[in-house]
């Protein structure tokens, strides 16, 4: 409601500027009072953005459930057939850091699957083909629990097709 308040005070003030400027010629003046306007009431509107689209991406600790359930959706292709996204682990205390080749290791020992698997500096890239969404989630979230691990690209085929 503010916005259709201010928009329509705005072009009131654009039409007055202009049959004040052709009878008084004082334009530099009155187009300063409203750049000056405009900016002021600008400034000073809340955010437009929906919060739901505005956590896309933030850390899963700070989004609400809905948030949460927006986000998990959008990792799956529309054909089901592929889970993507990045991800960070959390910041709390998990023991002494992995090297990057231990954590590669850590990774291809506790996962059955055929997993291509890159780390660099606790960054992990990870493709390759799983069963499902509900593996696929797991994985990730195991790799997240690593010490040393800072976040966790993936781009995983499922060979189930999923629906969100």
């Amino acid at each position: 409601m503010n916005i259709v308040l201010f928009v329509s005070t705005m072009a009131t003030a654009a039409i007055a500027t202009y049959f004040v400027t052709r009878r008084f010629g004082g334009f530099r003046t009155i187009a300063t009072l409203l750049c000056l306007g405009v900016l002021a009431g600008t400034t000073s509107l809340p955010a437009l953005a929906s919060t739901d689209i505005a956590a896309l991406g933030a850390k899963s600790n700070t989004l609400e459930p809905g948030q949460q359930q927006l986000e998990e959706d959008l990792k799956l292709t529309p054909t089901g057939k592929q889970y993507s996204g990045i991800e960070y682990a959390k910041g709390a205390e998990r023991g002494e850091p992995m090297t990057d080749q231990q954590i590669r290791e850590a990774i291809q020992f506790d996962t059955s699957e055929d997993l291509t698997v890159n780390v660099a500096s606790g960054s992990v890239i990870l493709s390759g083909t799983v069963k499902d969404k509900d593996r696929a989630r797991e994985i990730v979230d195991e790799i997240k629990g690593i010490p040393g691990v800072h976040e966790v690209t993936f781009e995983l085929g499922l060979e189930k097709a999923q629906t969100s």
